[in-house]
């Protein structure tokens, strides 16, 4: 079984594992801003995000309700900038239905939803998302194997 509290410090050069952090939360997903000191956190089971200090510590004690009309997708990561974070979110329960669309759901650094983004790359689940110079990236999961798409979606 998972260890969602569980973060496996890896050393960036040689990718060996350096150590082991506990989280005050339960994770599915982590990302970290060095100019902000500042991780965003996903929390596993719920609907929510926090925000942790560079030391895990929870900020003041607060949690985040992500936007509802967003409960029907599947969680999968995040990933953020300076400005905004950026949560990828797979709609496999209804890949069937005509309005089927993946999201991105936008929210800034003081938990404030800003918006989101549709992407529809067929019935295949993305499993994490990047920001690279202002432009997305997915990694979607597929039959055969995955796939790093590059796109740019459409304004909700």
């Amino acid at each position: 079984k998972p260890n969602f509290t569980r973060i496996t410090l890896v050393d960036p050069d040689s990718l060996e594992i350096v150590g082991y952090e506990e989280s005050p939360v339960p994770l599915y997903a982590l990302e970290y801003n060095p100019d902000r000191d500042m991780f965003v956190a996903g929390i596993s089971g719920k609907r929510e995000f926090c925000f942790l200090d560079g030391d895990l510590n929870l900020i003041d004690d607060k949690t985040y309700r992500t936007v509802e009309f967003t409960d029907r997708y599947t969680k999968q990561d995040i990933c953020a900038d300076g400005n905004l974070l950026y949560f990828i979110l797979w709609d496999g329960k209804h890949k069937d239905l005509e309005d089927f669309q993946n999201l991105v759901a936008i929210y800034d650094w003081n938990g404030e939803y800003r918006g989101a983004l549709e992407f529809n790359l067929g019935p295949e689940e993305p499993e994490s998302i990047s920001i690279l110079g202002g432009e997305i990236y997915a990694v979607v999961c597929n039959n055969r194997e995955p796939a790093i798409y590059h796109f740019e979606p459409k304004v909700k």
